[in-house]
């Protein structure tokens, strides 16, 4: 799903679960969403962020470079979201992502979450998840 830029006021979800005909079996409504805490991050703590690429031919494969510098620390941050880019009347970068391993962090300082750390379930997006000590 696509994360909000920050908490809508009616901060709610639903989950509703279906059979392969499509009925109802269970659902839940009204579930609370948690706050979204990106807008307290000051402007000034990230900077340079970074794209770049092997290639641009169309149709091909290319390996993506993506990043941001955080000045300081920073301890409310749970996830990175990378939205790939789409050229005014061009086609939309996806994800070519087949094994794991074509996902890798370059900075071995970064606090990576333990298990699956990052989510690539949207063609257009890369999400990193970073590792919350108080959640261990």
């Amino acid at each position: 799903s696509n994360m909000p830029p920050e908490s809508p006021r009616a901060n709610v979800f639903n989950i509703v679960v279906a059979d392969e005909a499509g009925e109802t079996v269970d659902a839940r409504f009204q579930i609370p969403g948690a706050p979204i805490l990106g807008t307290d991050i000051p402007l000034d703590v990230a900077s340079q962020p970074t794209l770049s690429w092997s290639s641009s031919d169309a149709g091909t494969s290319s390996i993506i470079r993506m990043g941001v510098d955080f000045r300081s620390p920073v301890d409310n941050v749970k996830a990175l979201y990378f939205q790939f880019p789409k050229e005014r009347g061009g086609p939309q970068v996806v994800s070519d992502i087949e094994v794991t391993t074509d996902v890798r962090a370059l900075n071995r300082d970064f606090p990576l979450t333990m298990t699956q750390w990052f989510d690539d379930s949207v063609p257009t997006a890369l999400k990193i998840f970073v590792d919350d000590p108080l959640a261990r």
